[in-house]
């Protein structure tokens, strides 16, 4: 018998004998060892992944309320400096210059000859809904505005100037919020000493998304009053 029969005659022997139960238990171990890692690297990749858009959404919100901040003050014509009024059912206390607080109220012109204007206001508002991070509340930055009075009169109004309207009359008003998860420890109005630049330190958003760490974006924003 030669060589090639010999071989022949073995490799058929090896295939009718089949598969032994310890080659299927290797087999099966390098499989679910090879899905093992690619579930881990894809596992990783998906939470590197949710971790950057918490970032990129927390600073793109404050960014946005920033924004928002900063048109809304360089376009007021006042600020109410040391003001206390209360505006349908909610009391602002608006810092004196020189202070701080959380509260702001500024008096926007609508129009080019300043006959018209808006009243806004900002303040925080317990989210009662978000989760509490360290044991601190969470707290939504309001937007209140009024586009109620202007120098043609109406009830808020006694004259054509913002120093002299009747706040407490103001009604019908929109509110809107522009930031979520703010920490109230965190958040302060900075009244200038001469009143033409509010300091915003810090507008800090906090989040947690897919039982990561709650991510904080802080943000110092000083801004110059155009009118005054």
């Amino acid at each position: 018998m030669d060589i090639l029969s010999l071989l022949f005659k073995k490799q058929k022997t090896l295939i009718n004998r089949g598969t032994t139960l310890i080659e299927v238990l290797v087999a099966s171990s390098v499989l679910l060892l090879s899905i093992s890692i690619v579930y881990a690297a894809w596992s990783s990749c998906v939470t590197n992944f949710n971790i950057l858009s918490s970032h990129v959404d927390a600073r793109q919100e404050v960014r946005k309320s920033a924004a928002i901040l900063t048109n809304d003050i360089m376009n007021a014509c006042y600020a109410y400096p040391g003001v206390t009024a209360t505006i349908e059912d909610i009391t602002y206390t608006v810092p004196a210059h020189g202070k701080t607080g959380q509260f702001l109220l500024l008096a926007v012109p609508t129009d080019e000859t300043a006959k018209k204007y808006q009243i806004i206001g900002y303040y925080l508002r317990e989210d009662t809904d978000a989760p509490d991070f360290d044991g601190k509340k969470s707290y939504d930055l309001i937007r209140y505005v009024n586009n109620g009075p202007d120098q043609d009169g109406n009830e808020a109004s006694t004259a054509g100037y913002p120093i002299t309207v009747k706040l407490a009359d103001l009604k019908d008003g929109e509110t809107r919020c522009i930031a979520k998860y703010i920490d109230k420890d965190s958040f302060i109005f900075t009244m200038g000493d001469n009143g033409t630049y509010l300091t915003v330190s810090p507008l800090a958003r906090k989040q947690e998304r897919y039982n990561q760490t709650p991510v904080e974006v802080q943000m110092f924003v000083t801004i110059n009053m155009r009118n005054q």
